[in-house]
């Protein structure tokens, strides 16, 4: 009988990690939900067990080495590996170029870029001990092209690929792979307050800074979660074992 396997989701109490966390609990794997709310990380770990999956929920600021530690200590106790880790908290801050901060760009490359670094050395070993495992990192259509209003967000994120693909080169001699994703314009909350943020920001209406995006996708419509959640279930099944260093853009064609 083939052993279950074990995925880790950062960031999974809400949004696009919450979808990515059910997914992989309907693919059969045991998913450790972590979130820095862990009341929202349990609500995630419920809706999984509810659909007959196997999840746990941990608390876990991606800053913080201890808790990185203790999720990977926890998954190998509990479970003898960790196959599929999968970093995809993250933030964003809004505001012309000239206008943003020390601060915004600390918040931005810390979470979205420090915190990819700090979870990947923590869980490496483990991977390199087992000589197999995949690594799925969340960049953005952001790490592709250039955002007005992103600038900290969209170098981070172009961290988060560059980062993604040296991982690949390294990590194939060990039966690991790394890949990452690339969400267009994704309903979530943080769309929500990006697309208020924006409308404040040019003096328009969210109405109007909402159409401005639908503008820029061929498809017409923003992507779900549910739609990114269905790459990641890609990239951590067999059928992507021939898959390393790439990035899959889920953005209804902008980049097109």
């Amino acid at each position: 009988m083939n052993k279950q396997k074990t995925a880790v989701v950062t960031g999974a109490g809400s949004g696009i990690g919450r979808a990515i966390a059910c997914r992989l609990g309907r693919d059969r794997f045991c998913v450790y939900v972590t979130d820095m709310n862990l009341k929202a990380a349990k609500e995630t770990a419920a809706m999984i067990m509810d659909a007959g999956g196997s999840a746990g929920a941990c608390e876990m600021n991606i800053l913080d080495k201890d808790q990185i530690r203790a999720v990977v200590d926890r998954a190998i106790a509990e479970t003898g590996s960790i196959d599929v880790w999968c970093n995809n908290a993250g933030v964003s801050s809004m505001q012309n170029c000239w206008e943003m901060t020390e601060k915004d760009w600390d918040f931005n490359m810390n979470i979205n870029a420090k915190g990819v670094f700090l979870c990947t050395i923590s869980f490496l070993p483990q991977m390199m001990k087992q000589k197999s495992g995949k690594i799925i990192n969340t960049a953005s259509i952001a790490s592709l092209r250039s955002d007005p209003l992103l600038s900290c967000y969209c170098a981070s994120k172009w961290a988060v690929a560059g980062y993604s693909r040296t991982i690949a080169k390294e990590m194939g001699p060990y039966g690991i792979t790394c890949n990452y994703i690339c969400p267009g314009i994704v309903s979530t909350s943080m769309n929500e307050r990006e697309t208020k943020w924006s409308a404040l920001i040019q003096g328009k209406t969210p109405e109007q800074v909402h159409q401005d995006m639908l503008d820029l996708i061929p498809t017409g419509k923003f992507t779900t979660p549910e739609e990114v959640a269905n790459v990641v279930s890609f990239l951590a099944g067999p059928d992507s074992d021939g898959i390393n260093g790439a990035q899959l853009t889920i953005t209804g064609g902008m980049e097109a």
